[in-house]
């Protein structure tokens, strides 16, 4: 689907005037299933010198979880470099799993860096079985700089670029601070694939996990975008643009439920009439291997000039045009910074941060930049804006993968978000807990009721999603509309049916503060606690977002998700004074200072942020020695926020130590007694572990049964 917005609905009769129109193409949703296109991979990995010791294992550790990703279908080879090439394996199929992880398990370092020899081996890999009805790509990994054999960024550009045109795309995954960013960078834009720049080695996994979902997920490769303005019209593209040999737009593959935006600015003199603009989208579907192709006309009214200047400027389209400006104003100051002027580029990237219109999200990441420059990290910070420039203005790199997709996330990027779990595992017997506590105290909520609640149902489908593959959003979107729910919340309603109209994952999300999302985020916690991964976080987030776009529903989200965190690690039940304290300790610093209501009775007038509330609350009933339910009683028992989280907090401050007391509490004269019990059972059943009473129906056990298996 190519759809176009205008920042005004019409022209001027009396004046030239500019016109900043947003370009969006959204995959369609198929009529039915279609299998994915299988994969036709190369992994190329750097094993120089400079790899030796945890690199080369965690590298080798993160294409073995490629290996066990593979279907019926795929072929995988992998390449190794240093200063000579060695194919370890050549187009093996998912057959082969067993030897291809044993050779993996071998893998040992050596000298110099022949990058772009490794490169052309696992290009001539992928070109021995090219087919347009497969996922063709060379995922190239490497720490360091080409020092042997060819060095020049034109020559193995030109070298990419020619592959590609047979069809082969490359992605680049450069880690560390020594790798050439400038390099890679120009080989993912003239490949048609991906650059990421992966600050530690344990990132790695998640990265190419994260490449190897977009490809699962394609419908559209050699994506291409020509742009015909009317004869009296100019037209510019906002932004860093890459063209190919014939003047069209390249850009990132589509992916299913991950839009592709840009930006073009056109200038229409006064009164004209006729069409502005003819855009024509090509691609090549993966699926059948055909090209298909899309037009679009874009025809605009002419109103006066004092009519025109009436009308509303759209929101959307004013955010995509500051992305396109802090785009071109980040290039420049990464230019400057190459020439040592360090004073201007620092000016460059803060004018790009106060920028109005720019999302939240695009904003952190200016921050992250301008600190990683201010600390005198100038290496991080040109990679950094290696990939941020990439992602966003190239149309390369998918913003869809930058990082971890954010799909402009309403809040501030505070610690919590760029912290790191602990990379100590979780035991079974504690998350078995979580989990169990969850679907037990849902079950208590509900009554005699037989069906699962809306909690254990979608627990359920985001344990049987994240099982098949990595985090990937659009999948668990999918898992959790099918998912069987008797009378779904409001936000889920909201989410199935949106979802349904094909609309990317970032509208389908409403700006409410309620519960809804804080009673499914546990399961997510349920991989990490194998294989703990900094992308936690923001899977938590985009969880949220999807259902509750507000600052407050996606803090709460958070603050709920660490404790579970902390909890699952410790060794004995915390301080009763633990809950609160730490809560607000990690949320703080996630709001964005907007102000919302209460709605208890006893704080009718009250207005402030979630953490306020949680902080003033909790003090004043701890100081006056409420109970739980008297306490209750003042905040509310409904499903909002501003409700359940002291609610929460506040059971387990009192009964934190006595888990039968608080799942009673928790689900004794609530309106939301599923939400509260859920949340209280996976709170309790992470610190104490299962409790003997805590039975299941067969349906949940079996599903306990199965995540153990699977992780543990």
């Amino acid at each position: 689907m190519l759809q176009l917005f205008t920042d005004r609905s019409a022209i001027s009769t009396e004046k030239a005037v500019a016109v900043d129109v947003l370009v969006r193409i959204v995959p369609e949703i198929p009529a039915e299933q279609v299998e994915r296109s299988p994969l036709n991979l190369a992994l190329v990995l750097d094993r120089s010198g400079s790899m030796a010791g945890e690199k080369i294992r965690l590298t080798c550790q993160a294409a073995s979880r490629a290996v066990e990703s593979l279907l019926e279908g795929d072929r995988l080879s992998i390449v190794l470099f240093d200063q000579s090439v060695k194919v370890l394996v050549s187009q093996a199929q998912a057959s082969e799993k067993d030897r291809t992880l044993a050779l993996l398990s071998k893998v040992d370092t050596g000298g110099q860096t022949a990058l772009f020899d490794g490169w052309a081996q696992g290009g001539q890999e992928v070109l021995g079985l090219v087919d347009q009805q497969r996922m063709n790509r060379v995922v190239l990994l490497t720490d360091g700089e080409a020092n042997v054999g060819e060095t020049g960024i034109d020559p193995i550009c030109t070298a990419v670029s020619q592959v590609a045109g047979k069809g082969v795309q490359t992605t680049t995954l450069g880690f560390g601070s020594g790798y050439n960013e400038d390099l890679l960078r120009a080989m993912a834009a003239s490949g048609d694939g991906n650059h990421f720049y992966v600050e530690s080695s344990e990132q790695l996994a998640p990265f190419l996990e994260m490449e190897l979902s977009g490809l699962r997920a394609t419908q559209g490769k050699q994506v291409r975008l020509r742009a015909q303005a009317a004869p009296a019209v100019r037209m510019e593209w906002l932004g860093a643009v890459v063209l190919d040999e014939d003047g069209a737009l390249k850009l990132a593959d589509m992916v299913s439920h991950c839009p592709l935006q840009r930006v073009l600015r056109l200038h229409a003199p006064g009164g004209h009439s006729g069409p502005l603009l003819k855009l024509t989208l090509q691609w090549t579907c993966p699926h059948q291997g055909e090209i298909k192709q899309l037009e679009q006309v874009l025809e605009m009214p002419a109103v006066s000039e004092v009519d025109r200047l009436k009308l509303p400027v759209d929101s959307q389209v004013a955010a995509q045009v500051a992305v396109a400006l802090m785009a071109t104003l980040r290039e420049q100051a990464m230019e400057r910074l190459k020439r040592g002027d360090e004073a201007t580029a620092l000016g460059l990237l803060r004018r790009a941060r106060d920028l109005n219109e720019l999302p939240a999200d695009e904003r952190a990441d200016l921050e992250d930049l301008i600190d990683t420059l201010e600390r005198g990290d100038h290496k991080s910070g040109h990679k950094k804006a290696a990939m941020y420039g990439h992602g966003h203005s190239s149309g390369h790199g998918s913003g869809h993968y930058k990082k971890e997709p954010s799909y402009g996330l309403p809040m501030r990027s505070g610690r919590l978000m760029t912290s790191i779990p602990s990379s100590r595992a979780r035991a079974w017997n504690r998350v078995e807990g979580m989990l169990r506590g969850l679907f037990f105290g849902d079950r208590l909520g509900l009554g005699p009721r037989p069906p699962l609640g809306e909690a254990s149902s979608l627990t359920v489908a985001t344990l049987q999603s994240l099982r098949r593959q990595p985090f990937h959003l659009p999948d668990l979107l999918e898992a959790w509309s099918q998912a069987p729910v008797l009378t779904p919340s409001p936000s889920l309603k909201r989410m199935r049916d949106v979802w349904a109209s094909g609309q990317s994952p970032f509208q389908l999300g409403g700006d409410t503060a309620g519960c809804g999302a804080l009673r499914r985020m546990a399961p997510l916690l349920v991989p990490h606690c194998v294989r703990p991964q900094p992308s936690l976080w923001r899977e938590v987030a985009m969880a949220t977002a999807v259902t509750h776009r507000n600052n407050a529903a996606l803090v709460a989200s958070l603050g709920v998700c660490k404790l579970l965190w902390e909890m699952l690690g410790m060794g004995r039940a915390p301080d009763p004074l633990w809950y609160q304290q730490h809560f607000l300790e990690w949320s703080l610093d996630l709001e964005e200072g907007r102000e919302f209501p209460c709605h208890g009775p006893a704080f009718r007038n009250w207005r402030g942020t979630l953490c306020q509330f949680v902080s003033s609350a909790i003090s004043d009933a701890r100081a006056r020695n409420l109970s739980v339910a008297q306490a209750m009683l003042g905040w509310g028992t409904g499903p909002y926020v501003f409700e359940i989280v002291p609610n929460w907090l506040y059971i387990l401050e009192c009964h934190g130590r006595d888990p039968k007391a608080a799942l009673e509490r928790a689900v004794t004269n609530t309106i939301e007694p599923q939400s509260l019990g859920a949340l209280v059972g996976a709170a309790l059943g992470a610190v104490h572990g299962p409790q003997p009473d805590w039975i299941l129906p067969p349906e949940l056990e079996l599903e306990l049964a199965l995540v153990r298996d699977r992780w543990f």
